[in-house]
């Protein structure tokens, strides 16, 4: 399992870590963490195999950190982490690859 942490803060600063792309992280499963960021109503967390694809994971995360399994070996990743400041959908994206 890989750790991944994603810096979130008011006004969706850009993320220090982890390298945007490419990353590489282990097929099976992955557990991908965020601080909690100010203003925030609501986190939304999104992987799959295409650009804001869900078709892995897709749901509403509370706290600071989601665990997704189901990742397939040799394909690229596509992650989203959507946050709600001031009433409007922020997002960043990331793209890694499975071994």
């Amino acid at each position: 399992m890989k750790w991944l942490w994603v810096v979130l803060a008011c006004a969706c600063s850009t993320p220090t870590a982890p390298a945007r792309s490419p990353e590489v992280l282990p097929a099976g499963s992955a557990t991908f963490m965020w601080d909690a960021g100010m203003n925030i109503t609501n986190r939304f967390l999104s992987v799959g195999t295409i650009l804001g694809g869900n078709d892995i994971y897709g749901g509403y995360v509370s706290g600071t950190s989601q665990t997704v399994s189901g990742l397939p070996a040799g394909r690229t990743i596509y992650v989203r982490l959507m946050s709600m400041i001031n009433g409007a959908w922020k997002y960043y994206d990331f793209t890694y690859t499975t071994q």
